[in-house]
C-alpha cells in the first residue's frame, strides 16, 4: 500500500498505529500516536518510556505471544485517562500495534447498565471494511475485513459495481446520488445504508468515500462499518427517553403541587408562630407556643425531605461535578450548626484540613448537614465534624456519643421511614426516617463509600470519601 494511500486510511481512522521490534523500540507511530504520546521526533525510542510499569508489562507479554506464536493478540488497557483495545500482529519480527480508543463506548456502557447485553457489543471492537477502485484501470479492491463484512470467501476477485449487489434496492439510488455529488464537487460522501449480506443477513452500515491521488492515478476510496447493534441501541434509547419524558412530567407534576399546596401553608403557618412569638403570652401559653413551632418546624424538615427524595428518584435527576476547598465548607456547616449545639448544651467541635475535592459541592453539603442533623439528634452531649487525607482521598467524619447502633439494624438504617429500636421515644418523634436515605441516595449517585462505625452506649462515626484533587 503507497503512502499517499496510509495516509488517506490513517485520515479516516480514529486509531493509533505503532510498529515496534520485540524489545519495545519504536519503529514507527502514526501522527496520532506522536501527539498522544509525546514521542520526540527522532527514531529507535523506548516504548515503555511512555507507559506505567502495569501497563508497559502487560503489552510486553502480548508482544512476546504475537511474535512468538504468528498468532494475533488482543487485550484492554487504560492511558491517560482513556481506554483502548490493542490489537496486536507480527510481520518480519514486528509487532504491528493498533489502538482503538473506546473511551467513549465505555462511558455509555456505564450510563446504559440496564441495558448491558447490547453495551457489552459496543465494548467490542468494530468491523469496518475498506474499498478501493481504480479509475484508469476500472479495478475495484476489497479489504479481508469488506469480505468478513459481507460474509464472502475472501478468495474471489471482486468486480466493478459489485458493491451495488449487496445494497438494498431502496437504498442503492441514495448512495449513487452520494457519489455523483461528490465526483462533482470533490467532496467526500458519507451516510447510512442497508447491505444484505451472502448469508441474507441485513446489516446497517455507515459508509464514508472520497478521492485521492496515488501518484498520477486518481482513485476512490471509503469505508463501510457495520452498526447495526449501535441502530438498535438508539431505538431503544428512543423509548426509554420517551418512556423517562413521561415518568418526569408525572414527577414534575407531583412536585409543582407539592410545593404550591404544602410549602405555601406551611410557610404562612411559620409567619403565624413568628407573629405570636412577639405576643405578651402567659407561661402556659408560651409553652403552648414552642410545641407549636417545633411541630411546625419537625412537618417542614419531614416535608423537605420527602420532596428530596421525589427529585433523587427522578430519572432527570443530575449531579454537577466541581472543584472545591472542603475546609470552606465544613467551617460553612460548623458556624450554623454552632448555635444549635449551644442552645441545646452540645460540646460541637471541628478538625478542618485543608485540601480541594472533586464532587458535586451543593449535594456533598446536603449530605454532611444530614449527618450532622442525625448527629444532634441522638448524641448524648458531643459531637465531632471533622476531616483528614487518605491516599488520594480526603474523608469526611461526622461523630457522636449517643447510644449507637446495633450490629443487626447497620443495614436498615439507610432505609426509608426506618426508625431504630434503640433510639427513645422523643428522639422518635423527631423525624420520619428519611435523612440517612437521603445520604444514601445521593451517595450512590456521587459513587461516594460511606463507612459507618457505631457501638451501643458508645456512640457512631458516619463518613465519607471524597477523591483529592492531586497538588493540594
Amino acid at each position: 500500500m503507497s503512502n499517499e494511500q496510509e495516509k488517506f486510511l490513517l485520515k479516516l481512522s480514529t486509531n493509533l498505529y505503532i510498529i515496534t521490534d520485540a524489545a519495545g523500540i519504536i519503529n514507527y507511530a502514526s501522527p496520532k500516536a506522536v501527539l498522544l504520546f509525546g514521542f520526540p521526533a527522532n527514531k529507535d525510542i523506548d516504548l515503555s518510556r511512555f507507559l506505567n510499569n502495569e501497563n508497559w508489562v502487560s503489552l510486553k507479554q502480548h508482544i512476546t505471544s504475537a511474535l512468538e506464536s504468528k498468532i494475533p493478540e488482543y487485550f484492554s488497557l487504560r492511558h491517560q485517562n482513556r481506554v483502548f483495545n490493542v490489537y496486536i500482529h507480527s510481520h518480519e519480527g514486528l509487532a504491528y500495534q493498533c489502538w482503538e480508543d473506546i473511551t467513549e463506548r465505555r462511558q455509555l456502557s456505564q450510563a446504559l447498565h440496564r441495558t448491558s447485553e447490547r453495551i457489552e457489543f459496543a465494548e467490542r471492537a468494530t468491523n469496518v471494511g475498506y474499498w478501493e477502485f481504480d479509475i484508469q484501470a476500472r479495478r475495484l479492491y476489497w479489504s479481508t475485513e469488506m469480505y468478513r463484512l459481507l460474509g464472502i470467501d475472501d478468495g474471489y476477485m471482486p468486480e466493478q459495481n459489485m458493491t451495488r449487489n449487496y445494497i438494498l434496492p431502496e437504498d442503492y439510488p441514495a448512495y449513487k446520488n452520494q457519489l455523483h455529488e461528490m465526483i462533482r464537487t470533490g467532496e467526500p460522501a458519507e451516510g447510512i445504508l442497508r447491505l444484505r449480506r451472502a448469508d441474507d443477513k441485513i446489516i446497517h452500515c455507515s459508509y464514508r468515500s472520497a478521492f485521492f491521488r496515488d501518484g498520477e492515478r486518481k482513485k476512490i476510496a471509503g469505508i463501510f462499518q457495520n452498526i447495526s447493534k449501535l441502530i438498535e441501541m438508539q431505538q431503544d434509547l428512543e423509548k426509554a427517553r420517551q418512556s423517562a419524558e413521561a415518568s418526569n412530567r408525572s414527577k414534575s407534576y407531583f412536585l409543582a403541587q407539592a410545593s404550591h399546596d404544602l410549602r405555601q401553608p406551611m410557610l404562612a403557618l411559620r409567619i403565624f408562630v413568628s407573629a405570636l412569638e412577639e405576643e405578651p403570652l402567659s407561661p402556659h401559653q408560651k409553652d403552648l407556643l414552642n410545641k407549636l413551632s417545633s411541630s411546625a418546624n419537625n412537618l417542614t424538615t419531614m416535608l423537605d425531605n420527602l420532596l428530596d427524595m421525589s427529585k433523587l428518584d427522578s430519572d432527570g435527576f443530575k449531579t454537577h461535578e466541581n472543584i472545591f476547598n472542603i475546609s470552606d465548607l465544613l467551617k460553612n456547616i460548623f458556624f450554623e450548626f454552632h448555635e444549635i449545639a449551644r442552645s441545646r448544651g452540645i460540646e460541637f467541635h471541628t478538625s478542618l484540613c485543608h485540601y480541594r475535592v472533586r464532587s458535586d459541592a451543593l449535594l456533598i453539603e446536603r449530605v454532611i448537614r444530614n449527618l450532622l442533623s442525625n448527629a444532634f439528634k441522638f448524641t448524648t452531649n458531643k459531637v465531632l465534624l471533622g476531616c483528614k487525607r487518605e491516599d488520594d482521598y480526603v474523608r469526611v467524619i461526622v461523630m457522636d456519643n449517643g447510644g449507637g447502633i446495633a450490629p443487626e439494624e447497620m443495614e436498615g438504617i439507610f432505609d426509608e421511614f426506618y426508625q431504630s429500636k434503640n433510639i427513645n421515644d422523643i428522639n422518635r418523634k423527631k423525624g420520619a426516617g428519611l435523612g440517612l436515605a437521603i445520604v444514601r441516595r445521593i451517595s450512590d449517585a456521587l459513587h461516594l463509600d460511606i463507612q459507618v462505625k457505631s457501638k451501643l452506649g458508645k456512640g457512631s462515626s458516619f463518613s465519607i470519601k471524597l477523591p483529592l484533587v492531586k497538588g493540594t
